[in-house]
């Protein structure tokens, strides 16, 4: 799964694979070099037009995936190994 620090890392990487310092950053971006050091450190609360802002000056981009769940149906099997004792997750509700 793809979190802050995740993405930190890899704005910070494409930063200096373009060869740029944080201050050069900033004069690109409008944004200031303190807050694009703590984007790069993984600042959950970063404002996402900051994020896109920082991307898009970078010649990145961003890309929202759907991922998806497994139903209730699949559950036993896909735990089955976990505890012979238990037939299904779901019994540990009756308990």
């Amino acid at each position: 799964m793809f979190n802050a620090h995740d993405l930190s890392a890899e704005i910070k990487a494409a930063r200096k694979a373009a060869d740029l310092t944080l201050a050069q950053l900033a004069f690109r971006t409008g944004i200031p070099t303190r807050s694009l050091a703590r984007l790069e450190a993984g600042d959950p609360s970063a404002p996402i037009g900051r994020i896109l802002q920082v991307l898009a000056a970078l010649g990145l981009g961003l890309s929202i995936v759907k991922t998806s769940r497994p139903t209730l149906e699949a559950l036993p099997s896909i735990y089955a190994d976990d505890d012979p004792d238990r037939s299904s997750p779901a019994s540990t509700l009756k308990r």
